[in-house]
């Protein structure tokens, strides 16, 4: 990044992409990225670099995805594109899914990442039977018109063993009937594979 900054103070803005995006060959930390993030966007002020081609991706869940955008932006320019992002209201994803005039469906997405924990479908009893229609209902209408689509399981709460049960019931029965052309994220195996308390926050730059 430090090289990135010299080539642009230089007037070399063709080296500054360059270094940047070597800068991004590694597996690169939350921290990393998101100043890369912030070095693209002063520099290219909105405006895709040139040669870049800009995709529409939208982000809708049940929790703010801010945080995720300078990690996506500057991923997407080390792998040769420009994300043009739309961000849902907060709360409103399910809505943006089923409105057939809604600004995310107005947006046309080439992309829609969808991203919500277990807290979204926590309740003192949660009935498998229910949970899973819904879900389904809302697959299958995102399927339509939302560009390539990533759907996510559930993760898993700690202390909460028939919760935890009816979610990995839930996750696999919507994995297994996922509408085609729908890229399933697995949160329960992501969440299994750290190791440690999901619930962490110190951990989400980790994740």
């Amino acid at each position: 990044l430090a090289r990135a900054r010299a080539r642009r103070t230089a007037g070399d803005l063709p080296g500054a992409w360059s270094e940047l995006r070597t800068g991004l060959d590694a597996p690169a930390e939350y921290s990393i990225a998101t100043t890369a993030a912030k070095f693209l966007e002063n520099t290219a002020k909105d405006a895709p670099p040139p040669g870049l081609p800009a995709r529409r991706v939208a982000l809708i869940g049940a929790d703010t995805l801010t945080f995720l955008r300078p990690v996506l932006r500057a991923l997407a320019f080390r792998d040769g594109w420009w994300p043009v992002f739309y961000e849902a209201p907060f709360g409103s994803w399910r809505q943006e899914i089923l409105d057939s005039q809604s600004a995310l469906r107005k947006f046309q997405p080439e992309v829609t990442l969808i991203l919500r924990g277990w807290r979204a479908a926590a309740a003192d009893k949660v009935d498998a039977e229910r949970l899973e229609a819904d879900e389904m209902a809302l697959a299958q209408s995102a399927a339509a018109g939302l560009g390539l689509v990533l759907w996510p399981g559930y993760d898993l709460p700690g202390g909460n063993p028939a919760l935890r049960a009816t979610l990995t019931e839930v996750n696999r029965r919507l994995r297994a009937a996922l509408p085609p052309g729908m890229l399933w994220v697995d949160l329960a195996e992501l969440q299994a594979a750290l190791g440690a308390d999901w619930q962490d926050e110190r951990l989400w730059e980790i994740a």
